[in-house]
């Protein structure tokens, strides 16, 4: 059964296809036509994929979504396509005139909070089928009309390593020493990750454990606004007299190698959906200490699976990411906790029962 997926959010889709059931679900990924790293993502692991040009809805001037949208039918139907699914609202609204007009249900993911949405968003996503919501609070906030009668929670999956990770990558090629400290964020540079709250409780981290080090694993260069906010995330180490104290690796393609380098992961975002980079410092045994936004406590149990503190707190931040460094047997018990939380809980078989629920409801 052909089945489509449009969007960016790779790795998020790449996990929802392995689960699915190979013998009942053949993938085309119709990826954006400005952005070949998706297109390359997907063909280098061997998936079929076309593509599509990403023309932004206007009822003002509605030409040119019109003909996209004749151009997106005319493809899936030339694919002979039974359903596609977006991987986030943006490619919904891209695609969703051209998936109506081909007569086909659409699916679409939502992986962030979206408490307010533009009118016209709103509209084009009410040619919507059925949405699949990363988490509960998701879709509590999501900003469409009458969403909850069309509308499932479908919760991520990642991989569980056989063993735990350990050491070795990337303290040899940054040249941090075994025994040192580290504070690992995987995130791209960006506002929605509050930096400024990191810095500000990472003054009180060191102050408590001198020679402890803050690792940003995550794209700073890779777009304008990457390199803006990278440069504002440095001048704030400097006035607070830090910059020796974060190390910038940039984006890596081999995080999953590296988690035993961190003795704890943070993530002080002001908003998330589901991220599934705390879900896959869990699964590798990590310590996590993270925002109460969004979906995070329907991942982390305070106390049991990882930390959890309210946002722009950054005293309690401090005090949690301390405790964490200083106490290592406490360290290991909540990141042991949470791999078999993972393990039990967010399972591909999980996955592929919700996500096959899903379809079934729009094919039969």
């Amino acid at each position: 059964m052909p089945w489509g997926t449009l969007g960016g959010v790779e790795w998020g889709t790449l996990r929802l296809i392995e689960a699915l059931d190979v013998e009942r679900y053949q993938h085309v990924l119709l990826c954006r036509s400005d952005d070949d790293r998706v297109r390359g993502f997907f063909s280098d692991r061997g998936y079929e994929t076309a593509v599509y040009d990403p023309v932004e809805p206007s009822f003002r001037r509605p030409g040119p979504y019109i003909a996209s949208a004749r151009r997106i039918a005319r493809a899936v139907t030339r694919l002979r396509l039974d359903l596609v699914d977006a991987a986030d609202i943006l490619a919904a609204c891209f695609a969703a005139a051209g998936v109506r007009l081909a007569r086909l249900p659409l699916v679409c993911h939502v992986r962030c909070a979206y408490p307010e949405l533009p009118w016209r968003d709103r509209r084009i996503l009410g040619l919507v089928d059925r949405f699949a919501f990363v988490a509960e609070a998701v879709r509590d906030t999501f900003d469409v009309p009458r969403v909850q009668r069309r509308s499932d929670v479908v919760y991520d999956t990642v991989p569980i390593p056989a063993t735990p990770p350990a050491r070795g990558p990337l303290r040899e090629a940054f040249g941090i020493a075994a025994d040192r400290p580290v504070v690992g964020m995987v995130a791209r540079l960006a506002a929605v990750k509050d930096y400024p709250t990191l810095v500000s409780a990472a003054k009180q981290v060191v102050a408590a454990v001198p020679d402890a080090l803050f690792v940003i694993i995550g794209d700073n260069a890779g777009t304008q606004l990457a390199r803006e906010h990278y440069a504002r995330v440095v001048a704030w180490l400097k006035d607070a007299a830090l910059e020796d104290r974060f190390l910038f690796t940039g984006y890596r393609a081999d995080v999953a190698s590296l988690w035993g380098d961190l003795d704890v992961v943070t993530l002080p975002s002001t908003s998330e959906g589901f991220p599934l980079v705390l879900m896959e410092a869990m699964a590798a045994g990590r310590p996590v200490v993270a925002t109460r936004v969004g979906g995070v406590p329907e991942l982390i149990e305070h106390g049991r699976t990882g930390l959890l503190h309210e946002m722009g707190d950054a005293d309690a931040l401090a005090r949690d990411l301390t405790r964490l460094l200083r106490d290592r047997d406490l360290a290991a018990a909540l990141g042991a906790a949470a791999r078999d939380d993972v393990a039990d809980r967010f399972t591909p078989a999980a996955l592929r029962e919700r996500t096959e629920a899903v379809y079934a409801r729009l094919l039969r």
